[in-house]
C-alpha cells in the first residue's frame, strides 16, 4: 500500500455569501414549506410519534422561531409515511396529509386566519403524497411513488369535494414521481426501478383524473429522483444524472431540453422551486470527506448557477431538503437531521457569471481499481487488517486497500469510493460502526460483516448470563454496494441503512431511501426496505 495526502475533492466553482446558522423548529422528518409575499414561511412534519402526528410552523420573516406551532388533530388513520405538502392561496394556508387506515386518504387542513389556527375537510382518495404541485387553479396535483398500482396522478379541489378517482398514468413505472405545470396543463414524469423515467402531459381538454386525457409516455432515460418546479421562467426538472452531479433540464413546450449541471449531490434528498420573481432555487445535501454539506444553489435562466452551503455536519445527513422564496428571493430551506427539523434562511446571492473552464472535479488520490483495490478515507479511530494477516494496524490517512482487507469503524467512519468496472464513475459510500470485509462480486462492492460474535444458546439449553453479542455496520451512501450479514444481504438503493447480526437473524433497517434484502441460508423472495422500516431473516434453528 501507499499513503499519500489526498487532493481536496473539488466539487464546483462556488460564489456565494455566508449562511446563518441554522436552527431547529420541532422534532419528527419529512418537512415540507411555502412562503407567502410577506416572506413568511409556513411549515409542516411529520411527528415523531407512533401517530406521525403532523407538526406545523409558521415563521415570521427573519425570525429564529415559531410564533405559531401546533401539532394537527389527527382525523382518523395509523400513520403517514409520506410528507406533508403546503399551498398558499391569498390568506388562505392549506396543508395536506395522507394516512394510512383511513378511506378518505388525504386530509386537507385549512386556515383562513393567516395560519394561526387550523379546521380541516376531506381533500382526497387513498393516494399517497410523493411528490405536488399547485395548480391547475385552486387545486393541488399530487403523485405517487412505489405504489404498487402503478404510477397515479390525482387532482385534488381546495374547495370542491373530494374527485371520485385517480388516472393510472403508467403502470411499468411505479418509483419517483414528479409533477409540475406546463401554463395550465400538468406534466408529470414516473422512473422504473432502475431509474429510467418518461413524463406524460395533460392534454388541455378532459377529466385530469382520467388516463385517457393525457399524452402518451415519452422516454428520457435515466434520471435519479426528479423534481420539477415551474413559474414565471417556465417549467423545469431537476434530478440527478449517472455521474451523480445535480442537473437542470428545461421544458421545451415538447420534452425536457439538455441537461445543464449543478453540481455534485444526493439527488434523492433534492428539492426545486421557483419563486415569485421568477428565480430558481435548488438544495441539496453533497458528500464529501469532511461530512455533508447543504449546498443552496440559484439561477434566473436554469443555466449559470450560484451556489452556497448553508449547513456542514461531519456525520449527519440534511435529509428531504425543501426550499421555498418570495418574490424578493428571500425565504429558507428546510430538512431533517438527527430527528430534528432544521431551518435555514438563504442567502440572496446574485447569480454570477459563468466561471472559466475548469478541469474535471479531481478525485482522491490514489484512485480505486476495480475488482482490486477501494480507496478509503478514514475519521476517527479506524483499523485495518490485511486479508491473511492476524494484527490490526490503525489507519490514519487516505489509503488504497486491497479486496479482502478488513477494516473496524466501531470507533469511527470511513469514506470508502470504489470502481465496479474498469472504466465506471467513482461510487462512495460511508460506512460505521462495525467491522467488516471488503470484496467485490461481479459489479456489485460487498461489506460483510465479519466481526467474531458470541455462541448463541440451543434451543431448550441454558440461558447466557449476558445477551448475545450483535455486530452491525452503518452504510450511508449510493452505488453498485452490498452489505452482508450472516442471514441475509442488503442491496444498496440508497441511501442509509443498517444490517445488524444477532442469535435471532439478520436485521435490516433503513433511515433514508430503500435496500433490496435477499436471504442467504434459505429460499425466499427478496424484500424492499424503505425508509423508517425494518425486516428480519431469522435465524434457522
Amino acid at each position: 500500500m501507499r499513503y499519500v495526502v489526498c487532493a481536496a475533492l473539488v466539487f464546483f466553482a462556488l460564489t456565494s455569501r455566508a449562511a446563518a446558522a441554522p436552527f431547529v423548529v420541532g422534532s419528527g422528518d419529512q418537512p415540507a414549506v411555502a412562503v407567502d409575499a410577506a416572506g413568511t414561511a409556513y411549515v409542516a412534519w411529520n411527528g415523531p410519534d407512533a401517530q406521525d402526528t403532523p407538526q406545523y410552523c409558521r415563521l415570521p420573516r427573519g425570525a429564529t422561531a415559531c410564533d405559531v406551532s401546533l401539532a394537527l388533530p389527527i382525523t382518523a388513520g395509523t400513520g403517514s409515511t409520506t410528507r406533508p405538502y403546503v399551498s398558499l392561496n391569498g390568506g388562505r394556508v392549506s396543508i395536506l396529509v395522507h394516512r394510512f387506515g383511513q378511506a378518505t386518504g388525504i386530509t386537507q387542513y385549512v386556515s383562513t386566519d393567516g395560519g394561526a389556527t387550523f379546521s380541516s375537510r376531506v381533500a382526497g382518495g387513498n393516494v399517497l403524497i410523493y411528490e405536488a404541485a399547485d395548480g391547475p387553479g385552486d387545486s393541488v396535483s399530487v403523485v405517487t411513488s412505489a405504489d404498487g398500482r402503478g404510477g397515479l396522478f390525482q387532482n385534488l379541489s381546495l374547495t370542491g369535494p373530494a374527485p371520485a378517482g385517480f388516472a393510472l398514468l403508467d403502470a411499468a413505472r411505479l418509483y419517483y414521481g414528479s409533477v409540475g405545470l406546463d401554463g395550465a396543463n400538468p406534466v408529470v414524469t414516473f422512473s422504473t426501478a432502475g431509474e429510467l423515467a418518461a413524463f406524460r402531459r395533460y392534454s388541455g381538454a378532459g377529466d385530469l383524473n382520467d388516463a385517457a386525457s393525457w399524452s402518451p409516455p415519452v422516454e428520457l432515460g435515466f434520471m435519479q429522483y426528479p423534481r420539477q418546479a415551474n413559474g414565471a421562467p417556465g417549467l423545469f426538472l431537476l434530478a440527478g444524472d449517472a455521474a451523480g452531479t445535480m442537473v437542470v433540464r428545461r421544458w421545451t413546450g415538447s420534452t425536457f431540453g439538455t441537461p445543464v449541471a449543478v453540481g455534485p449531490g444526493d439527488a434523492s434528498e433534492s428539492h426545486l422551486s421557483i419563486d415569485a420573481g421568477g428565480r430558481l432555487h435548488a438544495v441539496f445535501p453533497a458528500l464529501d470527506a469532511a461530512g455533508y454539506h447543504a449546498r443552496h444553489a440559484v439561477s434566473d435562466d436554469g443555466v449559470t448557477w450560484t451556489t452556497t452551503t448553508l449547513a456542514s455536519a461531519p456525520f449527519v445527513q440534511q435529509a428531504g431538503m425543501r426550499v421555498a422564496a418570495a418574490a424578493d428571493h428571500v425565504g429558507v430551506a428546510v430538512w431533517g437531521a438527527s430527528g430534528q427539523i432544521e431551518v435555514s434562511a438563504i442567502p440572496v446571492a446574485t447569480p454570477a457569471p459563468p466561471p472559466p473552464p475548469q478541469p474535471p472535479p479531481a478525485i482522491p488520490v490514489p484512485e480505486p481499481v476495480a475488482g482490486r483495490t477501494v480507496v478509503v478515507q478514514p475519521s476517527g479511530t479506524v483499523r485495518l487488517r490485511l486479508a491473511g494477516r492476524s494484527r490490526f494496524v490503525a489507519l490514519t490517512a487516505l489509503d488504497d486497500v486491497p479486496m479482502g482487507a478488513t477494516i473496524d469503524t466501531k470507533r469511527g467512519a470511513v469514506v470508502l469510493h470504489a470502481r465496479n468496472t474498469r472504466t465506471g464513475a467513482v461510487e462512495t459510500v460511508r460506512l460505521s460502526d462495525g467491522w467488516f470485509k471488503v470484496s467485490q462480486s461481479g459489479r456489485v462492492v460487498n461489506f460483510t460483516l465479519n466481526e467474531p460474535l458470541a455462541r448463541c444458546p440451543r434451543r431448550g439449553g441454558a440461558a447466557q448470563q449476558k445477551k448475545p453479542k450483535s455486530r452491525k455496520l452503518w452504510g450511508d451512501g449510493k452505488g453498485a454496494f452490498r452489505t452482508s450479514g450472516k442471514y441475509s444481504a442488503a442491496t444498496v438503493r440508497g441511501t442509509r441503512w443498517l444490517v445488524q447480526d444477532t442469535c435471532a437473524g439478520t436485521t435490516t433497517r433503513v433511515t433514508q431511501g430503500a435496500v433490496t434484502v435477499t436471504p442467504k441460508l434459505r429460499r425466499g423472495p427478496a424484500v424492499v426496505v424503505r425508509a423508517g422500516k425494518q425486516y428480519t431473516v431469522r435465524a434457522r434453528r
